[in-house]
């Protein structure tokens, strides 16, 4: 909390100063590691605004900073409200999707450039066509990730495509995995349970 004459200003330079700090490399049992941060600011605007929803707006201008890469600051505006609720509003119509099973795949064939005989296929989630929405998939699996979605959309991707390489000879499969699912202990039971089941 930065307050009086300059404060503005001064909070800028303090972003500044604790960005530059937290990207300098430091050892980790021997190895260099580096971590990177996103900076959130909001101000009053000379009052009228309490401090809940201070930390609300600064936490709203985090995310968006995060959003665009590592080691940036942001300060909120009114465009990132207007953002925060067209993302719940995908995220709640992408729940609605996963529960009915109304994501797509499509399928993008690794060739042998040898032989040009189609090796392998990678399964890419696509969004329904059934939504008045056209979204692409760096817009919605960001969405999904920040919303606790991507385990369910990528159980529901692998099932279909499990499904569908069933009654394909000869083919292997690759499908893309969030760092969000490798953190979950029980993914690779997950998968088993869905090679399983789809044969």
């Amino acid at each position: 909390l930065v307050t009086g004459a300059g404060a503005r200003q001064r909070a800028e330079t303090l972003a500044i100063h604790v960005l530059a700090f937290v990207k300098e490399p430091f050892d980790s049992g021997g190895k260099e590691a580096v971590i990177g941060a996103s900076i959130g600011l909001a101000e009053t605007g000379g009052g009228g605004v309490d401090a809940n929803e201070l930390m609300r707006q600064a936490d709203a201008a985090m995310r968006d900073a995060k959003s665009h890469g590592h080691n940036l600051r942001r300060w909120f505006d009114a465009e990132l409200d207007a953002k925060r609720h067209e993302e719940l509003e995908i995220a709640r119509e992408m729940r609605s999707f996963i529960s009915h099973g109304a994501f797509e795949v499509e399928y993008q064939p690794i060739v042998d450039s040898g032989t040009r005989r189609i090796e392998a296929v990678e399964a890419l989630a696509r969004w329904p066509k059934a939504s008045a929405r056209r979204l692409t998939p760096d817009r919605f699996i960001p969405i999904a990730e920040d919303h606790g979605l991507i385990g369910d959309l990528g159980n529901l991707v692998l099932a279909k495509a499990c499904r569908d390489l069933a009654q394909w000879q000869d083919l292997r499969l690759s499908v893309n995995v969030s760092p969000v699912q490798l953190n979950n202990r029980a993914f690779t039971k997950t998968i088993e349970r869905i090679v399983r089941q789809c044969r």
